[in-house]
């Protein structure tokens, strides 16, 4: 393997590390953000009832957070699978 080509599967390597990482760290905050509405859920759940619940509403959010994190995984994986393998 030539000096350019290793530099070059070194690059790709970095892109792809750098593409994986920012994924991983929108998911960290998605399941950050999934940690916190189950949270107000379980505290909806279990709180005496006065009134109208936000439940319904918090479940929706949860749904849509949910929903965008299967799109985001959807994405990275997608990522994942059209970089080839570097043959060595």
């Amino acid at each position: 393997m030539t000096d350019a080509e290793l530099t070059a599967h070194l690059t790709d390597l970095k892109d792809a590390v750098a593409a994986q990482t920012a994924g991983l760290m929108k998911l960290l905050g998605i399941l950050a953000l999934h940690g916190e509405m189950l949270k107000q859920i379980l505290a909806a759940v279990t709180a005496e009832a006065e009134g109208d619940s936000p439940l319904v509403e918090m479940l929706r959010q949860l749904v849509t957070a949910v929903q965008a994190n299967g799109e985001a995984l959807h994405r990275i994986e997608g990522v994942i699978v059209r970089r080839p393998l570097p043959s060595c």
